[in-house]
C-alpha cells in the first residue's frame, strides 16, 4: 500500500481540489508573520504564474519544469540505476511550516510487482511526506495532501520517481508517472526587506520618490510615505500627508480577506528586486505625493519618511530615522512655490537641477543616474 506520513489527505478529486484547500486554510493556523505561497494554482483554484521549478534527471528520467508540464517519468521500460527524475520546489529565506500538494500518480494501481523497485517519494528536506512503490501496489495517489512539517525550516519540497535497485528494475505492467498540479507552502518570515530610495529636492507640487528594494523572504508588499511639518509625528497622530500603496507585482491572491496568499514565484515575490517603471522623456513614472497645497512662496521646511513592508508585515525605514519608541524622524526638505514671473521661479530641465540619483541595487555598488528625468520640474541650484 502507498504509505503516508503524518499527513491529512483531503477527499476531493480532480482539478477543483485546490478550491477545497482554500476552505481548509483557516486564519487560526497562521500567525501574524505567516504567509501562504502558491505555485501553479492559487487557493481558489485559479491559475498562478510560477517561475520554473528545479529539475534533476539521470539515465532516462524525465521531469517537466513548468506548470502544466510538471510530470515525472522514467523513459526506459526497464530503467537502470541510477535512473531518476526529480522536481524541487524551493523556499529560501523563509521557514516552511505546512505543505499542501495536489499531485496524481499513474501506474501504481496494478497488483504488487515484487521484482520492480520503481518508487515515488514526496519529501521536505529529510522528512518523508508520502511514498508509493510498484512492489507494494495498492492504488494511485489522487487526493490532496495536507502535511504539518515536523521540523520547520527553509528548504525544498522534492517530488521524485526512481528505480531504487542496483540491478535495475523489471519492465512494469504500466509505466509509472507523477503529475504535479499545485503546491502551497505556509511559511514564516520575520526578516525585514532592504533597499534605498531616491527623492527630489527641493519640492514644489509633487514629492517624487523612487524606491529600489527587495525582500529575501516572501516578497515586497507596499510602500508608505509620510510628509509633515513635525520632525517626528507622535504614534497617536496622523501625518499631514500619507501615501500607502502596493508596490511591485507580488500581488495578494485573496485580497479583502484575512488570509495572506502570494505567488511562489521568484520573478515577482521571493527575492525579487522591485523598482518603479522606468521613466521616459515623455512621462515621469515615479510615484509621488501631492504637495501643491503645502509650503510657501519663499519655502517651508517639512519632514518626509519612506518605509517599505513585505507581505508578512515586516517593515524597514529607508528614508528617515527609526526611533526606539516606534516613531520615525523624517528627513528635512523644503516645499516652495515661487511666484510666476519672479527670478526665482525660473525652472530648468537638465543636469543642473538638484535631484538625488536613482537608488542603487540593495547590497551592491551599482551607480545610479544623477540627472532629473526630462519633463521633471526642477529648481536650479543657486
Amino acid at each position: 500500500m502507498p504509505s503516508v506520513g503524518r499527513i491529512k489527505q483531503l477527499s476531493v478529486l480532480g482539478g477543483s481540489v485546490v478550491a477545497a484547500l482554500l476552505l481548509s486554510v483557516g486564519t487560526s493556523s497562521a500567525s501574524a508573520a505567516d504567509v501562504w505561497l502558491w505555485a501553479c494554482q492559487g487557493p481558489d483554484g485559479g491559475a498562478v504564474a510560477t517561475s520554473k521549478f528545479e529539475t534533476f534527471v539521470s539515465n532516462g528520467g524525465q521531469a517537466g519544469d513548468t506548470c502544466g508540464s510538471a510530470r515525472l517519468s522514467l523513459a526506459n521500460a526497464t530503467p537502470g540505476t541510477p535512473s531518476s527524475a526529480e522536481i524541487r520546489v524551493g523556499a529560501r529565506g523563509v521557514v516552511v511550516k505546512q505543505v499542501r500538494v495536489l499531485r496524481t500518480t499513474h501506474g501504481f494501481g496494478d497488483a504488487p510487482q515484487s521484482g520492480n523497485a520503481e518508487q515515488y517519494r514526496l519529501t521536505f528536506n529529510d522528512e518523508e511526506i508520502e511514498q508509493a512503490s510498484l512492489q507494494a501496489g495498492g492504488g494511485d495517489l489522487t487526493q490532496a495532501v495536507d502535511y504539518v512539517v515536523k521540523k520547520p525550516a527553509a528548504g525544498s519540497l522534492n517530488f521524485s520517481l526512481a528505480c531504487t535497485s542496483a540491478s535495475g528494475c523489471a519492465a512494469p505492467t504500466t509505466q509509472p508517472s507523477v503529475d504535479v498540479q499545485a503546491v502551497g507552502l505556509l511559511v514564516s518570515d520575520t526578516a525585514p526587506p532592504s533597499g534605498n530610495v531616491g527623492v527630489n529636492a527641493p519640492v514644489q507640487d509633487e514629492m517624487r520618490f523612487s524606491p529600489f528594494v527587495r525582500d529575501d523572504g516572501v516578497g515586497i508588499d507596499r510602500v508608505v510615505v509620510t510628509v509633515d511639518e513635525r520632525p517626528t509625528v507622535p504614534a497617536d497622530r496622523s501625518a499631514a500627508r500619507t501615501y500607502d500603496q502596493p508596490f511591485g507585482s507580488c500581488a495578494d491572491l485573496t485580497p479583502n480577506t484575512s488570509r495572506v496568499d502570494r505567488p511562489l514565484d521568484g520573478d515577482r515575490c521571493l527575492g525579487a528586486i522591485v523598482q518603479p517603471i522606468p521613466s521616459t522623456p515623455q512621462k515621469d513614472n515615479r510615484p509621488f505625493v501631492a504637495t501643491s497645497d503645502l509650503g510657501t512662496p519663499t519655502g517651508k521646511t517639512y519632514y518626509r519618511t519612506v518605509t517599505i513592508y513585505d507581505a508578512a508585515g515586516n517593515g524597514k525605514v529607508i528614508l528617515g530615522t527609526q526611533n526606539g519608541d516606534g516613531t520615525v524622524t523624517g528627513e528635512p526638505f523644503d516645499i516652495w512655490h515661487p511666484p510666476l514671473g519672479s527670478s526665482t521661479a525660473t525652472l530648468s530641465i537638465g543636469s543642473s537641477a538638484l535631484f538625488l540619483p536613482e537608488p542603487s541595487q540593495p547590497g551592491s555598488n551599482r551607480p545610479g543616474g544623477s540627472r532629473a528625468p526630462r519633463g521633471t520640474r526642477a529648481v536650479p541650484r543657486g
